[in-house]
């Protein structure tokens, strides 16, 4: 029974072990090559925006995952010493990103909204990469379970269940109440991974006020944000992949 006992406690002191060194292990990662973007965007972003290259440099990040996985503006921070604003509605990713981010950002848990919205809360379907609002079109959930598959088969091998996609609520609020909130002047470059709630955050983020000089936008809805961006002074810089587009505003 003792050694039954003793087995198991250190089988468990192992576990913790290996997840702090897989956290360890991807901070590393990042001091080899701080460019963790999707298709390449945060290399085209430094190469089509130069002037945002400095420690100066002022960020917000709408839907940060953990704050290195597929993040626009990791590398700005990591390679630059520039700091910003990270927003992510998930609790269980808004927590990774104190893990993985400079204590000199602003990190928070919010799903973000029109003015129009009035709610307390955001009901979403978690899918990490691919958390969505629960009242979007059709076929939302089988949207978020794309997120949550695993391209390594490890899990099956072992006999563990699968991930997971489920229903959680995150606070509501604007971007502009929050830039508001930390009494913010100037950003210098706004990255939007929201899937499909883009026009919302949009319309929520006050751009008349011209305080957002560059925004990244991921997109399937491209007509309806290019109108809205050009009606607000915007004009398209490049198209950087099949959904994501680059604009800065007029001078």
């Amino acid at each position: 029974m003792r050694i039954r006992k003793n087995i198991s406690f250190c089988a468990r002191k192992i576990s913790d072990l290996l997840y702090d060194f897989s956290i360890f292990f991807k901070k590393q990662s990042s001091s080899i090559d701080p460019f963790t973007s999707i298709n390449d965007l945060d290399k085209q972003i430094s190469i089509l925006l130069p002037d945002l290259l400095n420690s100066k440099t002022f960020y917000i990040e709408v839907g940060a995952n953990d704050g290195i996985t597929q993040s626009n503006t990791f590398f700005l921070e990591k390679k630059y010493k520039a700091k910003g604003m990270l927003i992510e509605a998930s609790p269980s990713l808004y927590e990774k990103c104190f893990i993985y981010r400079s204590k000199q950002n602003i990190i928070e848990n919010y799903a973000l909204v029109s003015p129009t919205y009035k709610k307390e809360f955001v009901k979403l379907i978690f899918g990490n990469l691919f958390t969505t609002q629960t009242n979007q079109k059709k076929g939302y959930r089988e949207h978020a379970e794309k997120g949550v598959i695993r391209k390594l088969p490890i899990r099956k091998l072992l006999g563990l269940p699968k991930d997971k996609v489920y229903n959680f609520f995150a606070p509501a609020i604007t971007l502009n109440s929050l830039i508001e909130k930390h009494s913010i002047k100037n950003i210098d470059l706004l990255s939007l991974d929201v899937e499909g709630n883009e026009l919302a955050i949009l319309e929520g983020s006050s751009l008349e006020k011209g305080h957002i000089k560059n925004i990244l936008v991921e997109t399937s809805d491209y007509k309806t944000i290019n109108d809205y961006l050009i009606n607000s002074g915007y004009y398209l810089i490049k198209k950087l992949s099949h959904h994501d587009y680059l604009y800065t505003k007029e001078n």
